[in-house]
């Protein structure tokens, strides 16, 4: 983070907790910043990252992200799209991250994730999915917080289908977070295996699951999948052979090497805990159950007892 100077006697300001203001100690002036002023990159990428590394983290960690002046920075970085409904309705959205999905764009906005199918037939998928899963009676990890809640389609004049989807407080790409340590991919991959469990509970295959169909919240690593339900596909009640979600399985492995900042999962080897390298790199157990238990032991050898990490919160998070 760069110096910012006192605009009447030129001493070294300090800035409050807020980020949002500094008083000078030497002439007493209290002076109002801008992400300008502390040279932070205010990018949607640039933001997470600095959260939790590199030499603004320090700052960043101090508050929290709600203390942001949030208004001034969707006035500032946020762009707009407008569609033309069937009706002739026009509806705009503002938003500060997009990403591309097979067929089908991810808008986040402030509030909504917005969904913009160029096939109505996935729209139609996507919404059954979210709308029938079934949850286990012992609900213990809360399930439902890894998935969607749609609030509002709209069908395109272009035939196009804008599905709404409710953002939580504080959820953010995943892919946002920028080579993210490995002591929180570890707790990203816990959240992941619950997710692969609820897909099998509910005999759903996601296969080629990405990094960009999920969104987490930085604060308790909880996931969510924004994206890619449309591509799931009903697997039969009894497996015909093998591990029918190895797939899945494979793929939280490959999202954990990449959210860390590698293109293969060879590449980690020696970076991390050994525990942890052996579970990325060995074929997955024969079910998601079985796989998270496995994943549950490996976790605790890996980092020593089972102690929760805040991301971006407390300075001992950091790499």
């Amino acid at each position: 983070m760069q110096t910012v100077r006192c605009p009447s006697c030129g001493a070294a300001l300090e800035p409050e907790h807020n980020l949002l203001t500094a008083q000078c100690k030497f002439c007493g002036i209290t002076v109002t910043l801008s992400p300008n002023d502390l040279g932070v990159d205010m990018t949607t990428s640039g933001l997470l990252a600095e959260m939790f590394r590199g030499e603004a983290a320090g700052v960043f960690l101090k508050r929290k992200m709600e203390e942001l002046n949030m208004d001034e920075y969707w006035k500032h970085h946020a762009q707009t799209i407008t569609f033309v409904a069937e009706d002739g309705s026009v509806v705009e959205i503002s938003y500060i991250h997009h990403a591309v999905s097979g067929n089908t764009s991810i808008f986040m906005g402030r509030t909504n994730v917005f969904l913009l199918f160029s096939d109505s037939g996935d729209a139609a998928r996507y919404v059954d999915m979210v709308s029938t899963m079934q949850y286990p009676p012992d609900d213990k990890y809360s399930m439902k917080q890894f998935l969607p809640e749609v609030t509002h389609q709209f069908v395109l004049q272009d035939r196009k289908v804008l599905v709404v989807i409710h953002r939580g407080r504080h959820e953010y790409p995943l892919v946002s977070f920028q080579k993210l340590p490995d002591v929180h991919a570890a707790w990203v991959i816990s959240r992941l295996e619950n997710l692969c469990c609820l897909l099998e509970f509910n005999h759903l295959s996601l296969s080629d699951i990405d990094i960009r169909d999920i969104y987490i919240n930085p604060e308790t690593h909880q996931a969510c999948l924004y994206g890619g339900l449309w591509r799931a596909s009903r697997t039969p009640k009894i497996p015909l052979h093998g591990n029918s979600y190895e797939a899945e399985l494979l793929a939280v492995r490959r999202i954990a090497a990449e959210a860390m900042g590698y293109s293969a999962i060879e590449e980690i080897r020696g970076t991390i805990p050994d525990d942890f390298y052996t579970f990325l790199s060995e074929k997955p157990k024969e079910d998601a159950f079985a796989d998270f238990s496995w994943w549950d032991v490996s976790l605790t050898l890996a980092y020593g007892k089972r102690v929760f990490r805040k991301l971006g919160i407390e300075d001992s998070t950091l790499s």
